[in-house]
């Protein structure tokens, strides 16, 4: 028997004066030469080696005001895992945290007290377990006695199993979950569902501890004696293959045990402890010959564990210290695991100073002071040390001469009045303009301000050059930007995160122009989880996957939140917009309305549990996630009539898994499907091994293979401890996938240095990691990969070639968040073949430039790491023929009249859906009109000078949308008025402006014909692929929230037809239909708003008023008199509402209007005063001269508005109303 003895003894508790800090937890590190050492503060601490070096200490669980006690501890090779009363926690072995899973979020009183793996090899989950307060008082278990099933890779709650106990212990065997309750019974639970399917009743007074081992498990716990718990001082033995006790293990030493571990190199051996610090090692097989030890201890042990060597046992303490024993007297040469680990990474070690041969005949001064590369923060520019806003080092202002020359000193101050270019300028910081400091940074000006622009140039008589007219490169665009060389090494600037500005105006106002000047259109990123920009253009450039995508949308898909509809009219709509930029807001709104996304932890929100991982890691899972969804959401017909899934074969890869018995030689073979290939590197060769090779093509061949070999048993011979070899095949060439989808798995440094490796050189040639192209060979079961950097080289006969379509790679920079950008191969048939651009094209979110070959497949630093790669088939076209799927949305859909409201009331239902003998076709002119609701308030952030600043815009979404009849019969009635069925939560109905109230948007309340949005996209899809002309005003902002693309030559805007280059301000549909049309629309109470169909009505009659006007030559007469007559309105606007601010005006304005004709056009409020002033003296006259018997107060008691509109009043009793407008649209030269 091994001679043990105490090696060390240290300190172990890291905690604040005053906090309980005993120890709690002890796990020797299995990778590491650590030993872990948890508190009953919440401290977790790392000791290195036998020494017991404090290697790193942090705060795992609790704060200094309620500290947590750390309960169990875990490790793998990446995490340290450890519970606490209130949830779990990971971090890394330096303490970086790298997520925390709270308790209360799925069981709010639930404590926790035990953790442990899966027994799954291939399982990531961690189980975790506890008592409810209910079950602690009551007895009877409630809602929150679960157990919690945690994902270790992301930190989130996979799924909840009712207990009916409260949980103790948890801990593994070879195939069950162990779980010890405090009734005494060790519960043996199935590891998928988490099933109970034994139970053993251990001890009748409760459980202590329990270890397992292979097929044993062993317990102690407490008996009752005379109505008293008293420790059991008996180890008890059962065998899980069996399910009976075995012979136990006495252990005399008084206080009974209360610690039990199980030797990791001997499973037949335990080590019980005691509190007192007795300990025995003992064998089951021979249990009379085990050794007691005592620990000359000052407190009481409270926790123990041994370590993977079995040459060392450590014991925590109550008073916050840790013992260490030995099996041997010298412990140097022992160590902690039984292989030569990693150490612990260390911080870097400062540099050395060279050495300075000083000799006495030297000077002191010439050895000087350290040399620093960088200014230290000490330093202080003494020429620009300071801002004028600085409240610290900021410079004295130089006084203005005009002060100086007036100063007078009395008494040593010096007064002097303030100069008159100086008042109003006290305390303002001077900034640059914005526009200025935009051209200084790079940025584009907004659309408003280079119209501004434009007007000065003009007016000064600058004539633009031609280049600048047509939109060239500026020396500042991000576009213009050119690469030298064949890759690069640093960071380019249109790589970076790209962000959008906002003016007053909105997000109409940004110049994305400035960023895209390509036939190809790039997605904003103002829209939640717009990370995945990057990816929807990756498959928007697949064209098996959008053929596909596009064809679904053809089909009546019932699902609300369908992936596959909206990636088809997403598709849809990037092919049509020719560059202009794009917002992919349906399909992210319908991919955040799916709860699977949110429980996988893929939603770009604080609150998401996978928010804090990296965007490589999250864009992998997206294209699993996504993949998937497609394949269970494109159903093409019926299942009877035999047609295949055609996502599933286009994205599917069909293999066989071949596993065959190196005893028997015995072959079983299994089906193995799956959409998505994550690459498997080769581990790093010893020194003594051959290198494996690394290249593209190996590691995408092992990945698709997966050889594997096990020791396990086969169910053929029997034999146990049998060598097992499984392998993928692929059968012939059909299973071979025509889109190829590829996951990087990039998670390490040694991963990363794959693609980072240097060039390598064939004939003189440079080339980079990834290849072009990769051809795969069929020979039987054999699987041969290649990676071709060649593309005119032939290729082999038989073999299947795949062409690198799609990259999205992470941009992590320094200075830069870090984002997700694609780079896209586009098909020859998709781009211009201009001279000197290949085919490649970068995709920054709205950012569109060219790149070369070179710069896409090279990766050159660690700032560009890969994520997701996709392969097409260069037989593609053969090889999934997709030429007789429907791409066109059947026009049956504008006959129907789709309603799911359950309490529709005829009398609002004011369409008149299409007949089958109405056809529209390219030119119908057809007019539209669409209200909105907000789904979320703007977020803005209000500087220090007051200004405010646009984050984010408001979230809107389609609410109502009316389409009438621009021709024919029936010409001037409704087709569509659809109020649109939505899900989310409304934070704002906007009634004063949409007219829709609570309850118009549900189907159990709502009185109106209410559809699902993508029945309403339909039809408005459908109307945009007839060649519909839509009129409207203000169509530019509605498409842009509907979400969907209109050609320009189907758009005519009557607030561009109505709008005069010389003046900036656009004229509202209300003032037009007043001035033009002789009718008061969108004069509705609050509770009623704005009508669609009464506003699309309107903009008909305003486009036919205009044809006339064009026709009769009197357009300019009549822009001259609508501009005008604006600025009459605008001036009494201002009157109006200076008169209702002081609460002395009531309708003041609708007397004013009447006086038009004879008032002046003031352009300022001092202007309106004169007039003002004369109405308010004829008003007192006019009263005295009626005299008695009216209502009004005498005139000494008359307010001076009061008086203005008794005048007014008088004044204007017989005029008629439509005198002026008459003549306002009379020309006035016939």
């Amino acid at each position: 028997m091994t001679d043990w003895a105490e090696c060390n003894h240290v300190l172990a508790n890291n905690s604040p004066p005053g906090v309980l800090g005993s120890v709690t937890a002890l796990a020797f590190d299995r990778y590491s030469e650590l030993l872990w050492v948890g508190s009953a503060s919440g401290q977790l601490s790392a000791h290195y080696s036998a020494d017991l070096q404090r290697y790193t200490s942090f705060a795992a669980h609790g704060t200094l005001a309620t500290p947590s006690p750390l309960k169990a501890l875990l490790l793998d090779e990446r995490l340290v895992y450890s519970t606490g009363e209130s949830g779990l926690h990971a971090a890394s072995r330096r303490g970086l945290t790298r997520w925390s899973a709270p308790a209360k979020s799925h069981a709010p009183t639930l404590t926790l007290s035990g953790m442990t793996a899966s027994p799954l090899a291939a399982s990531s989950d961690l189980i975790a377990g506890g008592l409810s307060q209910q079950l602690s008082h009551t007895g009877t278990p409630g809602p929150d006695d679960v157990l919690l099933v945690v994902n270790k890779n992301s930190g989130s709650v996979v799924r909840t199993v009712a207990s009916d106990a409260p949980i103790l212990h948890l801990r593994k065997s070879s195939r069950l979950v162990c779980a010890g309750t405090s009734g005494g019974h060790i519960q043996l639970r199935d590891p998928r569902s988490l099933a109970i399917e034994h139970r053993l009743h251990a001890h009748p007074g409760g459980l202590i501890d329990i270890a397992a081992e292979g097929n044993l498990i062993y317990s102690i716990g407490w008996t009752v004696r005379l109505g008293h718990p008293v420790a059991e001082p008996l180890v008890k033995v059962h065998d899980l293959r069996t399910m009976r006790a075995l012979v136990p293990i006495p252990f005399a030493a008084s206080g009974g045990p209360a610690m039990l571990t199980v030797h990791p190199k001997l499973a037949s051996t335990v080590i019980v402890a005691a509190p007192q610090g007795q300990f025995q090692i003992v064998d089951t097989g021979n249990p009379g010959e085990g050794m007691f030890y005592q620990m000359n201890t000052r407190s009481y042990a409270t926790c123990m564990d041994m370590s993977p060597s079995g040459d060392f046992l450590a014991f925590g303490e109550g008073d916050g210290s840790v013992r260490l024993w030995s099996s041997s007297p010298d412990p140097s040469p022992l160590r902690f695991n039984m292989y030569d680990s990693d150490p612990p990474e260390a911080a870097d070690a400062p540099e050395a100073a060279e050495p300075v041969n000083w000799t006495p005949a030297m000077p002191l001064s010439s050895i000087g002071l350290p040399y620093y590369k960088e200014p230290l923060l000490s330093y202080l520019n003494y020429d620009n040390y300071g801002l004028d806003s600085s409240a610290l080092l900021r410079p004295t202002p130089k006084l203005d001469s005009a002060v100086l020359a007036t100063m007078r000193v009395v008494d040593g101050l010096g007064y002097a009045p303030l100069p008159k270019q100086l008042r109003g300028q006290r305390n303002l910081v001077k900034t640059p303009a914005r526009g200025k400091d935009r051209r200084r940074i790079g940025a584009p000006l907004f659309r408003s301000e280079q119209e501004r622009e434009a007007a000065r140039r003009a007016a000064a008589g600058i004539v633009d050059s031609p280049a600048v007219t047509a939109g060239a490169d500026a020396p500042s665009s991000p576009s213009a930007t050119t690469l030298t060389g064949e890759g690069v090494s640093s960071m380019p600037s249109y790589y970076r995160l790209q962000t959008i500005q906002y003016s007053k105006f909105g997000i109409e106002d940004f110049d994305f122009g400035f960023y895209n000047k390509t036939p190809f259109s790039g997605l904003e990123t103002h829209i939640q989880n717009s990370y995945a920009n990057a990816y929807l253009q990756a498959l928007h450039y697949l064209a098996p996957l959008r053929t596909l995508a596009q064809s679904h949308i053809t089909q009546e898909c019932e699902r609300e939140h369908c992936l596959l509809c909206e990636a088809g009219f997403l598709f849809r709509m990037l092919t049509d917009a020719k560059g202009a930029n794009c917002q992919a807001t349906n399909f992210l709104r319908a991919f955040g309305n799916i709860p699977r996304s949110a429980s996988l932890g893929l939603l770009d929100k604080d609150e998401s549990p996978g928010s804090d991982q990296a965007y490589a890691n999250l864009v992998q899972s997206l294209n699993r996630f996504v993949l998937d969804s497609f394949v269970s959401e494109a159903v093409w017909g019926s299942t009877s009539d035999g047609r295949q899934n055609l996502v599933r074969r286009a994205i599917g890869i069909d293999a066989v898994t071949k596993t065959s018995c190196g005893s028997c030689g015995v072959a079983s073979e299994r089906e193995s499907k799956s959409h998505v290939v994550d690459l498997i590197y080769p581990r790093k060769a010893l020194s003594n091994e051959t290198a494996l090779p690394s290249d593209f093509a190996s590691v995408l061949k092992e990945s698709l293979t997966r050889p594997t070999t096990s020791k396990t048993m086969c169910r053929s011979c029997k034999a146990t401890n049998v060598i097992l070899k499984s392998r993928r095949v692929f059968l012939d060439e059909s299973k071979l996938p025509v889109v190829l989808s590829i996951n990087a798995a990039v998670h390490t440094e040694d991963q990363l240095q794959h693609w980072l490796s240097p060039s390598r050189r064939k004939g003189g040639e440079q080339r980079p990691y990834l290849p072009a192209q990769v051809e795969f060979g069929l020979h039987g079961d054999d699987l041969t990969v290649r990676g071709i950097w060649d593309e005119s080289e032939a290729a082999a006969a038989g073999s299947i070639r795949y062409v690198l379509r799609s990259l999205i790679v992470q941009i992590q920079d320094d200075k830069d968040a870090p984002h997700l950008v694609a780079l896209e191969r586009v098909p020859d048939s998709e781009r211009e073949q201009a001279e000197g651009k290949g085919p490649w094209y970068l995709f920054n979110d709205f950012l569109v430039r060219n790149i070369s070959d070179m710069e896409a497949r090279s990766f050159n630093g660690p700032w560009k790491v890969p994520a997701v790669l996709f392969f097409e088939r260069a037989d593609a076209a053969t090889a999934l023929d997709l030429s007789s799927l429907p791409l066109r949305i059947p026009p049956s859909i504008l006959c129907q009249d789709i309603n799911i409201s359950k309490h529709r009331d005829p009398a609002r239902s004011r369409h008149k859906v299409l007949s089958a003998t109405e056809t529209l076709s390219a030119g119908t002119m057809i007019a539209i009109d669409s209200e909105f609701v907000a789904l979320s308030q703007e977020e803005t952030e209000v500087r220090s000078d007051g200004t405010r600043s646009l984050i984010r815009p408001t979230r809107s979404s389609l609410a109502r949308v009316s389409v009438v009849r621009g021709q024919g019969e029936k010409a001037d009635v409704p087709f569509i008025d659809d109020h649109i069925y939505t899900r989310e939560q409304v934070v704002d109905y906007l009634t004063q402006f949409s007219g829709i109230v609570h309850g118009d948007l549900d189907p159990e309340t709502s009185r109106h014909t209410l559809v699902p949005l993508k029945t309403a996209y339909k039809k408005l899809r459908l109307l945009v692929d007839l060649g519909c002309v839509f009129i409207g005003h203000g169509l530019s902002k509605d498409f842009r929230i509907i979400n969907i693309h209109v050609p320009a030559s189907q758009v005519v805007d009557t607030v561009d037809l109505f709008h005069s280059a010389s003046h900036p301000r656009k004229l509202s549909l209300k003032f037009l239909s007043w001035f033009l049309l002789k009718r008061d629309i969108q004069s509705g109470t609050s509770e009623e708003g704005h009508d669609s169909i009464e506003d699309a009505s309107a903009a008909l009659q305003l486009y036919e008023l205009y044809e006339n006007f064009k026709r009769d030559n009197r357009l300019d007469d009549v822009m001259e008199d609508l501009y005008e007559e604006g600025r009459r309105m605008v001036s009494i606007a201002v009157i109006a509402g200076t008169l209702q601010r002081s609460g002395q005006a009531d309708v003041f304005t609708v007397a004013l209007m009447t006086e038009l004709e004879a008032a002046p056009s003031p352009k300022s409020l001092a202007g309106c005063r004169p007039v003002y002033r004369r109405y308010r003296r004829a008003g007192r006259a006019s009263h005295r001269r009626v005299g008695t018997g009216t209502s009004l107060a005498p005139a000494r008691h008359l307010s001076g508005a009061n008086c203005c509109l008794y005048y007014l009043q008088i004044k204007c009793l017989n005029a008629r109303e439509g005198d002026m407008r008459d003549r306002a649209v009379r020309p006035k030269h016939p």
